[in-house]
């Protein structure tokens, strides 16, 4: 596989339904708010350490061979005020779990460099397994879902049920191009209370604007 990109995307359900972000200020609290963006990169991905695929061996998957640089910014991450940085990715340290299996733990950060309104924001990574293959240092994919979180220097999580990661790493000859993609998960208790919320928001405006066409 030649080709890899690094995104980041948020979601909310209470945008869907007013296309609106709810900010609360107070540490540990949600941040809802719809918006994505890429981090991409050529030759960024390397191997080191790899002998063999003998379970149990590990090696590291590293993820800063060349610089990265945002792109594809819009919602909440786009405009002026919107994302900036140069980010950084750390490297991830896999254990043959079995040929198509690689488990790594937790990385706090894993994403650094970014900068959203100003402050610094990061991404955790929460331990877990990548499938694909690995066959050398220079012949390998990995790929999968792992769990995170999207947080301000001050440990506001921004989306209130966490983040997913989804991971697109290869390697080829004539190119090492390559891809991550987080989506902030909303806590299922609070959805339908934003739901609601947006249909009020909707109710009202609709109710608006059939006053102002009855006046006309």
């Amino acid at each position: 596989m030649n080709f890899k990109t690094f995104g980041v995307g948020v979601t909310a359900a209470f945008a869907v339904a007013t296309g609106t972000a709810l900010v609360s200020a107070p540490a540990q609290a949600a941040i809802l708010a719809p918006g994505a963006f890429t981090i991409t990169g050529d030759d960024v991905s390397r191997v080191t350490g790899f002998s063999s695929k003998t379970v149990g061996s590990t090696f590291t998957l590293n993820l800063d061979n060349s610089p990265l640089s945002i792109t594809d910014k819009n919602g909440v991450f786009a405009g002026i005020s919107g994302l900036t940085g140069t980010p950084n990715v750390a490297s991830l340290l896999l254990t043959v779990v079995n040929s198509t299996t690689f488990s790594f733990g937790n990385k706090v950060p894993f994403i650094t460099g970014l900068q959203q309104n100003g402050e610094n924001i990061f991404f955790d990574l929460d331990a877990g397994n990548l499938g694909g293959f690995i066959n050398s240092a220079t012949n390998y994919s990995f790929g999968g879902s792992i769990g995170g979180k999207l947080r301000d220097g001050s440990g506001n999580i921004i989306g209130a049920g966490g983040s997913v990661a989804s991971f697109d790493i290869g390697s080829g000859p004539n190119s090492n191009r390559s891809s991550i993609t987080v989506e902030t998960i909303p806590t299922p208790a609070l959805l339908p209370g934003l739901i609601a919320m947006g249909a009020g928001v909707l109710r009202k405006r609709k109710a608006e604007v059939e006053a102002v066409e009855a006046d006309a």
